[in-house]
């Protein structure tokens, strides 16, 4: 984490590697609004999570880029979508969904929403199951917790 900016932003950068993502499954993730069925998981391959934190109001902003592949039965049965989103304390919202994310308390818990434009894949039968082109919303609840060093 670097010193704040003029109006109180400090830039955060998250190596990928050391992001901890669960797979997307039927309790977990949603596609047209039903649980995944059983056998088909959503794995998340992030590429890029880094932004900007502002600790007098408990604001962040993070630009969120990764890679979703669809696993049924543990294997990869479709191209990866690639995934480009803006992920924020404030309001998220795009053409079809929209969230509120709220800022971090001062136990550094709040949430951060994103709503990304998922491309089709060009895969007819996978762009039909998935509805793409669409949209996916990301609700996260986190805790940023700050070290001796920031």
């Amino acid at each position: 984490m670097g010193p704040p900016d003029d109006a109180g932003w400090r830039p955060l950068t998250f190596a990928p590697e050391s992001l901890a993502i669960p797979s997307l499954d039927g309790r977990s993730g949603r596609i047209l609004g039903l649980p995944l069925p059983p056998g088909l998981a959503i794995r998340i391959v992030p590429h890029r999570l880094a932004g900007r934190w502002q600790p007098a109001s408990g604001a962040v902003e993070l630009v969120f880029e990764a890679r979703f592949q669809l696993l049924l039965a543990g294997r990869c049965v479709a191209p990866d979508l690639q995934v480009h989103t803006l992920l924020t304390t404030a309001a998220a919202a795009g053409r079809y969904q929209s969230a509120q994310g709220s800022p971090l308390a001062e136990d550094g818990h709040g949430v951060l929403v994103g709503v990304a434009p998922v491309p089709a894949t060009g895969t007819w039968w996978l762009d039909r199951f998935l509805g793409l082109p669409g949209e996916a919303l990301a609700v996260l609840r986190c805790q940023l917790l700050v070290g001796e060093e920031g």
